[in-house]
């Protein structure tokens, strides 16, 4: 089953910190590409904040995460040369990037995910503790299960 980044994320939001429910759809009118620029955005001005600033939320930790394992999952697919065309040709036609969807999640993934995770926690302020406890749920939510046993790990072969 395909899931979007988007789909993913408020997911995760919904069961892990459902009172920033708000922030996620305050960005509905966003494509993935915008939403992700949003939440990387860090003010310059020592006066002035953006999302990254305003507490140290989990939406934009996971957003950007999940963004960026969705986008090294789908580099060797897609040629850099394509991914520019497509770009271009997106903004002349002024049409919206095409929604991020998050790949099967293979044990090596979800350690790369794991590692992402903690990295942008504690870039947000999070102390390694809690950067590390976010980053297990994150890797426990996007764990593939067994669809005849959604509670259970999926056996090993």
């Amino acid at each position: 089953m395909t899931v979007t980044l988007r789909t993913a994320v408020e997911e995760f939001v919904s069961k892990e910190a459902p009172k920033e429910r708000v922030l996620l759809e305050s960005l509905d009118g966003f494509d993935d590409e915008q939403t992700t620029r949003l939440l990387k955005r860090r003010s310059k001005d020592p006066l002035s904040f953006g999302f990254a600033e305003i507490a140290t939320l989990v939406t934009p930790v996971v957003w950007i995460a999940v963004q960026e394992v969705c986008r090294a999952a789908a580099e060797p697919a897609v040629g850099a040369l394509r991914r520019r065309t497509g770009a271009l040709m997106r903004r002349v036609l002024r049409r919206p990037a095409p929604a991020l969807t998050v790949p099967p999640m293979t044990a090596e993934t979800l350690e790369e995910l794991h590692g992402r995770v903690c990295r942008e926690a504690r870039t947000a302020g999070l102390e390694e503790d809690a950067a590390r406890a976010l980053a297990d749920r994150v890797k426990e939510h996007f764990r593939p299960r067994d669809p005849d046993h959604p509670g259970e790990p999926p056996e090993r072969p």
